[in-house]
């Protein structure tokens, strides 16, 4: 429905170009210290970015009728 139809809307993509993301960008460009990162990672994945990690509950690959705690690499989605 709506989330296929803003994806697909290329215009007003092309439009807005990367407005959208310009607060997340000064967010990242304010950064003085290591200190304040855990802060930024804790504040991506609340939007779900996935941008440093992503975890979930998942089947465990090795016992199929169980369930673990998966965390993957992030950056690697669109």
């Amino acid at each position: 429905g709506d989330f296929y139809a803003t994806a697909m809307d290329t215009v007003a993509i092309e439009k807005a170009g990367i407005s959208p993301l310009k607060p997340e960008l000064a967010r990242i460009a304010a950064l003085k210290s290591r200190a304040e990162l855990p802060a930024l990672i804790a504040h991506e994945q609340d939007l779900g970015t996935g941008a440093f990690f992503r975890g979930g509950v998942e089947v465990d690959e090795k016992q199929s009728s169980r369930y673990v705690v998966g965390l993957h690499q992030g950056g690697l989605t669109m």
